[in-house]
């Protein structure tokens, strides 16, 4: 059958006749964009109180993994969820419908984590800092008080 439609298809090109028609119920039908999270996001913005609940239990894991993905911690990956959480919560009005939520809710945990990284400076002081020869002003006052430390544990374990 299909043989015979390509023939008389290629044929009737051939003899400089019209195109056939297209078949229109061979096309697919486009699905209409309708967010899965709709609902979700109107009691968000009604401010239902089982609604942060339900959020909490939907995209709680999935946004700790992009977290944890990004900061390499998770102390760090739980306040990047927490964070984006209350962000949602916050400006779930400015939510514009044009995208699925759970992207714009992924990209928020994003943002967050990397702000984290960038604002996270953290300066961690080493025990053997003191021996660096540009650093003995430092240095000795962080032996000093590693020596405090180490002489008060023993009699303090005396007392117990």
């Amino acid at each position: 059958m299909q043989q015979t439609v390509e023939r008389s298809a290629s044929q009737q090109l051939q003899a400089g006749a019209p195109c056939p028609p297209i078949e229109l119920d061979r096309l697919p039908v486009p699905r209409s964009f309708t967010d899965p999270d709709a609902a979700l996001v109107e009691a968000l913005k009604a401010q239902t109180p089982a609604a942060f609940d339900d959020l909490v239990k939907r995209y709680g894991r999935r946004l700790l993994t992009v977290a944890m993905r990004i900061t390499k911690n998770r102390e760090d990956a739980e306040d990047v969820v927490q964070e984006s959480f209350l962000k949602v919560f916050k400006k779930i009005d400015s939510f514009r419908c044009a995208s699925k939520f759970s992207s714009w809710l992924t990209q928020i945990a994003i943002n967050q984590a990397l702000m984290l990284i960038r604002g996270n400076t953290r300066n961690f002081v080493s025990i053997d800092e003191g021996m660096e020869v540009g650093n003995r002003g430092k240095g000795q006052n962080l032996q000093l008080a590693a020596i405090r430390l180490s002489s008060s544990v023993p009699s303090a374990n005396s007392r117990l």
